[in-house]
């Protein structure tokens, strides 16, 4: 059975499984404890989280920045993408895993799946609304 631990993108609801949403909410619940109580297990320890926002999101970009930093990890990003000068979203996709072991992705487009199926590393999408998978949790 895959569980949370060893699924590789989070790109939509369609990546969980039915009990996968009870089992996130128990991970969270003891982070969140641990938190509290000052003793959050690093598990991010020596992992670099790579922040690329093709649409800017103060609220989520701090979100993962604090909690890549609890878990003992590091973030990357840099505000001003290559997109602006006509590179694909696909193409920055590919070189990101150079520098980070996993990305959290943010943009307005709703083929999240098909972008990242070439990509090396884990992906996490923040992407619009529609396409938020943490906000449909």
């Amino acid at each position: 059975m895959t569980t949370l631990a060893n699924r590789f993108h989070f790109t939509s609801l369609d990546d969980f499984e039915p009990d996968d949403n009870l089992r996130l909410f128990e991970q969270a619940e003891k982070m969140r404890n641990g938190l509290e109580a000052k003793k959050v297990e690093p598990t991010l320890r020596n992992l670099v989280v790579a922040l690329f926002f093709a649409e800017p999101s103060t609220r989520i970009a701090l979100s993962f920045q604090a909690a890549t930093q609890r878990l003992g990890g590091s973030t990357i990003s840099n505000p001003v993408t290559s997109l602006v000068k006509g590179e694909t979203l696909t193409h920055t996709l590919r070189i990101i895993p150079g520098y980070a072991d996993i990305i959290v992705l943010r943009h307005s487009l709703e083929n999240t799946h098909e972008l990242v199926q070439d990509v090396r590393v884990p992906v996490i999408n923040s992407g619009a609304v529609a396409t938020n998978i943490l906000l449909k949790l």
